[in-house]
Parts: C-alpha cells; structure tokens; sequence
C-alpha cells in the first residue's frame, strides 16, 4: 500500500493486487475502463508500462488539493511531451508520487490517436481508458496481476489521505520541470 493512503478504522478493504475491468459512461460514449491496485514497490514501474503504448508523445494533466479550497483541486496541463522525457521526471519524483496523497496525474493519447488515458490517480490506483485494453492487461498480466470483478478499490470505502506542507513544494518543482500551465478542465471531464 502506498502510504499516500491509509484505510480508516472499521474499514472492510484490504490492500491486494489485482485489477477489474468495466464501462464508463462519457455522454452517450461507452469507454472500457479498467482500476488496478498495485503494491508501492511496483507501481511505478506498472504506470510508466502502461504508458508506454502510447507512442512517443502525450499530453500529461497534474492534478493537486494543495492550496485549493476544500474539495476541489487545481490542474495543470502540458501537451506534446516526449515519452521519455515525462518517464524520466516521473522517476525523479517517485518517492513524491506515492507519499502525497493530494496528487494525481493524468497521460492522454495524443488527439491523432485512439483514445488512451492511464492515471495514477490520488488514491494511487491505476485507472485506465481505452477502446482497446488488450495491451494493458497484457502488461498488467506481465506483473502477475489477474482479473478480480469484485475487487473492491481503497477509494470506495472510508480512507484517509496523507500529505505534508513539503508535498506542496514537491508539485510546484515537478510541474516547472514539466513546463505544465494552468487549466480549468481535466481530460475525461
């Protein structure tokens, strides 16, 4: 478990990996989704696979509750960054990734490509959109992880999310190296 998170008392959900698929309603699109949890040890890792089907340039949203009024959170948005470069600052930033859980992040297909969002969203579960999932479960099936169609996600039962003031600088650094601007809109809105 990452220690962005933590179950609250009483609570029924109990840290596994595996992942579950679905349909996602966008309008009157139906989308297949798949969540994923992933041990902490790994979940990078499993994320930076995902995204790699997603050719050599994607459009990348940060999403953060720092200094945000309670429930809301600020986003911001870089279009058109290469692949490896976004691997390579998501890989100096790990340990920040997975201790703030204030943080989410968001890698789209290009708008030239077939619809592919992967997130590794605050809760730090991994949740993918695509047409096809045929290659993620190919590279989740890689790291052993197998379909459950119960699984239960931290994020459907009583948690609590864990930050520190040093989190919030954390962003700020990330998202200048990742020369990202501000957005009102997430992609999937």
């Amino acid at each position: 478990l990452p220690p962005a998170v933590a179950p609250r008392p009483g609570s029924t959900w109990r840290p596994r990996e595996a992942y579950r698929t679905g349909i996602h309603r966008i309008g009157n699109r139906k989308v297949p989704t798949l969540a994923a949890t992933v041990s902490a040890d790994r979940l990078l890792s499993v994320f930076l696979d995902l995204i790699a089907p997603m050719g050599p340039n994607v459009d990348v949203v940060l999403e953060t509750g720092h200094d945000s009024p309670e429930g809301m959170h600020r986003d911001l948005v870089r279009e058109d960054i290469d692949l490896t470069v976004l691997s390579s600052h998501l890989l100096d930033f790990e340990d920040y990734l997975l201790e703030d859980g204030l943080t989410g992040l968001v890698v789209c297909s290009q708008a030239s490509r077939p619809l592919q969002e992967v997130q590794l969203d605050e809760h730090k579960v991994l949740v993918v959109y695509a047409y096809d999932l045929r290659p993620f479960i190919a590279v989740l099936a890689d790291y052993g992880l197998r379909e459950e169609r119960e699984l239960m996600l931290i994020l459907e039962d009583e948690h609590a999310h864990k930050t520190s003031h040093h989190h919030s600088s954390q962003f700020e650094v990330l998202a200048s190296r990742l020369s990202m601007s501000e957005t009102v809109d997430t992609l999937g809105n």
